[in-house]
């Protein structure tokens, strides 16, 4: 029981420092990323650019972000970012339960990815791409409801 449990505290952890630098709330999610060995973290400056309700080239090249050798690389271009945002009803029953079934605790799934091996990691899905499993599948359907389709070119 250790274990899992001390994995799902590195995720929260780390989700939380996320949702947190998206909100502007820096020294918060400090707290929480210094639970990691991390030896960097974005900016406040990024952070500021990347949640900024103008495009990247009308606010931020005008503030060069300190220490950063490419802007660009690092800061969305003109998209408005939130940090978390419901869709009630996004995911169908039926999809919903698969999803539950599929992931649920002793599922082959994490056995088979080795997850208690190497711990929290993510999949990146190209949304030029065809769907090839429920999740692509979940992910192109609610796509639409962000009205983000030509802004993004991968999901998490």
């Amino acid at each position: 029981v250790l274990n899992p449990h001390r994995r799902c505290v590195e995720v929260a952890a780390y989700q939380a420092s996320v949702i947190l630098s998206q909100l502007g709330r820096h020294k918060e999610a400090l707290e929480h990323i210094s639970k990691f060995k991390c030896t960097a973290r974005i900016s406040t400056e990024v952070w500021s650019c990347a949640n900024s309700k103008h495009s990247y080239s009308a606010q931020c090249s005008k503030n060069k972000i300190k220490g950063s050798k490419s802007n660009a690389s690092m800061v969305g271009v003109g998209i408005e970012q939130e940090p978390v945002r419901l869709y009630r009803n996004a995911i169908d029953e039926r999809s919903g339960d698969f999803l539950r079934n599929v992931f649920r605790s002793g599922a082959d799934y994490w056995e088979q990815n080795a997850y208690n091996d190497q711990g929290y990691f993510s999949w990146w899905y190209d949304l030029r791409e065809t769907p090839n499993n429920v999740v692509e599948t979940l992910i192109q359907s609610i796509l639409p409801l962000t009205g983000m389709q030509g802004s993004l070119k991968g999901a998490e």
